[in-house]
């Protein structure tokens, strides 16, 4: 995944159903923030070691890797 991040604060949503994801997406096209929306937690745990967001929002209950594991890995 190719991410562009500009001068605007930037979002990382990590959400494994993309349903959900989308609807924060679009809550959130009009505000000025850069969005990046994860769906796999793995993913997000590489694009967090790449880029420092100024919000991470994590969904907890994710299957394999929840978002307390990524809490946990963040803080690392």
């Amino acid at each position: 995944m190719d991410i562009i991040v500009n001068e605007n604060p930037t979002i990382v949503c990590v959400e494994d159903d993309r349903d959900a994801l989308e609807f924060i997406r679009l809550a959130l096209r009009n505000s000025g923030y850069t969005f990046i929306g994860v769906t796999d937690p793995r993913e997000a745990l590489d694009i967090l070691k790449r880029y420092t967001p100024d919000v991470v929002v994590l969904y907890i209950m994710m299957p394999d890797v929840s978002g307390w594991d990524v809490f946990r890995r963040m803080q690392t």
